[in-house]
C-alpha cells in the first residue's frame, strides 16, 4: 500500500501533469473503471495502446462487489497495481468525482512525417483545437464512424491530456493520430494521394450534406473560438457549413465534427 506522496509512482502522474513530459514520453493518466477495461482490452490485440505501467486504486474501490471483475482481471494480468490511502487518491485523482481507480498508459507515438493517407480514405483535421473535451469527443466519434484517423496541427491540445482521453472513452487506444502536423504538409499530401480537403464554415460553400463521400476526404474543423486557419482556403480548401436556423451563431466543434463523419460515413457506407 502507498502511504507517500513521495513514491515515485505518485510523482510520476503528478509529472504528467506537464504537457512537456507527457509528449516526450507518450503517456498519459487514464481515470475510471470504464477507461481501464478498454485500456485492458486495447493491450490485448496490435492496437496503438503500447503499454499500462501501473494501477493505483483507493482502498474502498477494491472492497467494492462491482469492482471484483476488474480487480480479479488485475491480479491476472502482468500489470503492476496498488492500493492508496483516501488521502493520497484524492491527491492525484484528476475528476471532481473519481471512482477509485486511476492507471499511467503509453501509446505508440507517430510522426506527422509518416502521415501519408491512401486513395478514398476519410480524416478529420483537429485545427488548433483547445479544449481537451472537444478534441476527445472528436476521436470518439471519428472512431465511431469509420473515419480513417486524426490529425492535429499545431497549437492543438495535447493527445496524452488526461481529459482528451478520458472524453475518447477509450478510442484514442484505437484511432490513428498524428500530431502537430504542419498545415502545408497536410495540404500536399491530402493533394497528393487524390483527396479534397473541406474546410468548415459558418456560411457559404457547400452544406454538409449536399457533398458526396465516396472518394473520401479531409476535413478541418477549426479553433473554437477563431475558426479555421486562412491557410486552407489559401491553398483552395472548399469550403463547408451545416446550416442553422437563424439567429443561431454556430455549432460546438465535437458536435459539427460528429455531424460530419456521420454524414460522411453514410453516404460512402462505411458502416
Amino acid at each position: 500500500m502507498i502511504t507517500e506522496f513521495s513514491h515515485p509512482w505518485i510523482k510520476k502522474i503528478h509529472q504528467l501533469e506537464k504537457r512537456t513530459q507527457r509528449g516526450e514520453k507518450r503517456m498519459f493518466v487514464g481515470e475510471g473503471n470504464r477507461l481501464l477495461l478498454e485500456a485492458m482490452g486495447a493491450l490485448s490485440g496490435n492496437h496503438l495502446l503500447e503499454a499500462i505501467h501501473f494501477v493505483i486504486f483507493e482502498n474502498d474501490w477494491k472492497k467494492r462487489e462491482e469492482n471484483k471483475d476488474i480487480l480479479q482481471a488485475l491480479e491476472s494480468s502482468q500489470i503492476q497495481s496498488e492500493s492508496v490511502s483516501e488521502k493520497i487518491f484524492r491527491g492525484i485523482a484528476q475528476t471532481e468525482s473519481p471512482q477509485g481507480v486511476l492507471f499511467v498508459g503509453r501509446l505508440k507515438g507517430e510522426s506527422f512525417e509518416n502521415w501519408a493517407p491512401p486513395r478514398g480514405s476519410f480524416w478529420l483535421v483537429a485545427d488548433a483545437i483547445q479544449d481537451p473535451g472537444n478534441l476527445g469527443t472528436m476521436i470518439r466519434s471519428a472512431f465511431a464512424s469509420g473515419c480513417n484517423g486524426i490529425v492535429a496541427t499545431r497549437g492543438t491540445v495535447d493527445l496524452y491530456n488526461s481529459k482528451v482521453i478520458r472524453g475518447s472513452a477509450g478510442a484514442a487506444f484505437y484511432l490513428p493520430y498524428f500530431g502537430e502536423v504542419p498545415h502545408t504538409h497536410v495540404i500536399e499530401r491530402a493533394h497528393k494521394a487524390g483527396l479534397s480537403v473541406y474546410a468548415t464554415s459558418p456560411a457559404g460553400g457547400s452544406s454538409w450534406d449536399e457533398v458526396s463521400w465516396e472518394k473520401g476526404g479531409v476535413v478541418v474543423i477549426g479553433n473554437e473560438g477563431a475558426g479555421v486557419q486562412p491557410v486552407w482556403e489559401k491553398n483552395n480548401a472548399a469550403r463547408v457549413h451545416i446550416p442553422l436556423r437563424k439567429g443561431a451563431e454556430s455549432l460546438n466543434a465535437a458536435m459539427a465534427a460528429t455531424l460530419i463523419c456521420f454524414s460522411a460515413a453514410r453516404k460512402a457506407k462505411w458502416i
